[in-house]
């Protein structure tokens, strides 16, 4: 496989949290702990352009995907800004969390919230009016992953568990996959199969098939602090606190390619989250406050 470094977007001066595809083709938002919004075009990496500064580091960003042109901002001090980007305005700012909003996922008609307050919160996306709140540990909620036809989703958490929840208005724990012996930061579900994939402090991947680990490998030397399948689902990335970058099969699980500094021009300190801009295209962020563009040979995909 052949992988290529095609662009570096510099500007933040702290480590890079959150990755996020825009509205309009070619272009991102970037969050980092100098709690900057920023929006950059893929053919212009030396014109970031500042939406807005928060007083606390960005830790996720979610587009809400029935508008066009709003987007959810979850920070370190439990709150949740959402910014309107044509309007280039704070809508409103919810205080959604007790500690730290880890993540924010688009799931139906709602917005979902994982905090360090082992919540789980739902909020309504005309009225941002809290719809629902699911606590189910005392250790903070890390990731959330909706399945399939947003039927249901799963979060991961601090206490080593991942949940399953069905259902959009009342959501019921179906289930807890037990298999991590460490945090669980990252989870992603397979868009053509709805199977799970997971990943945290402990550096195992972990495939799941019915709720049941197939495949549990010792991917990273260090934490997986993020997972994502590019569209269509043929192949998945994880990124690492050892640094490294590294492409899966995930129909057998086989390692594809290693992106780190031994043959690349690649991060120098810990990879903190992927975000794929197209099938053959993805961008990573990292503590070294730089964010990278990564292309894929397409013949790799035929």
């Amino acid at each position: 496989m052949i992988v290529q470094n095609t662009s570096t977007f510099e500007g933040h001066i702290g480590a890079i949290y959150a990755l996020s595809t825009a509205f309009d083709a070619g272009e991102f938002f970037s969050g980092a702990a100098d709690g900057y919004l920023v929006k950059w075009h893929i053919n212009q990496p030396e014109t970031g352009m500042v939406l807005f500064k928060l007083d606390s580091p960005i830790y996720t960003i979610c587009k809400l995907n029935h508008h066009s042109q709003l987007i959810a901002v979850g920070t370190a001090n439990g709150n949740i800004a959402i910014f309107d980007v044509v309007r280039n305005q704070i809508v409103i700012q919810l205080k959604a969390h007790e500690g730290a909003v880890f993540d924010l996922k688009f799931f139906g008609n709602q917005l979902l919230s994982a905090g360090a307050d082992g919540v789980v919160n739902a909020w309504e996306l005309n009225t941002f009016n809290k719809q629902f709140q699911l606590k189910f540990s005392n250790m903070s909620a890390r990731v959330i992953a909706p399945g399939l036809n947003n039927a249901n989703f799963y979060v991961g958490y601090s206490d080593h568990t991942i949940r399953f929840f069905s259902g959009t208005n009342k959501p019921e724990l179906k289930q807890e996959l037990v298999g991590h012996t460490q945090s669980v930061f990252a989870l992603a579900v397979n868009q053509n199969t709805g199977a799970l994939v997971s990943g945290g402090r402990d550096a195992y991947l972990r495939f799941w098939q019915n709720h049941q680990a197939i495949e549990n490998i010792p991917a990273h030397l260090s934490h997986i602090n993020s997972l994502a399948f590019n569209p269509g689902s043929k192949l998945l990335a994880s990124a690492s606190m050892d640094k490294s970058i590294k492409i899966w099969n995930p129909e057998t699980a086989q390692l594809l390619k290693v992106i780190d500094q031994t043959k690349l021009k690649a991060h120098k300190h810990s990879v903190n989250k992927i975000c794929w801009l197209s099938a053959t295209q993805f961008i990573s962020g990292s503590d070294d406050r730089s964010i990278y563009l990564w292309d894929i040979n397409e013949d790799e995909l035929n």
